[in-house]
């Protein structure tokens, strides 16, 4: 009867160790999943701050030239300004 419990528990031990080995490869290949979704998303931050970076720089150069354009409006009604007064 020793014999036959030995036995019994070396079974349980080889059944419970395939489990593990089991759990261990479907984790694994669950792991490698998000890792690879990681990988994905890592690459379209990325990209998503690139092009925030040229949107940021084309803003600038609106700015700059909203400021021109702001300047020339002030310019030209000094001007305007000017001929009424030189033409009356």
């Amino acid at each position: 009867m020793s014999e036959q419990k030995n036995t019994t528990i070396e079974d349980l031990a080889i059944m419970i160790q395939g489990g593990f080995t089991e759990l261990r490869t479907e984790m694994n290949e669950r792991f490698d999943e998000v890792d690879k979704r990681f990988e994905r998303v890592e690459t379209d931050v990325s990209e998503i701050k690139t092009d925030i970076v040229g949107i940021k720089q084309r803003l600038i150069g609106l700015e700059n030239r909203l400021d021109t354009f702001v300047d020339h409006e002030r310019r030209l009604t000094k001007v305007e300004t000017v001929l009424k007064l030189q033409s009356s």
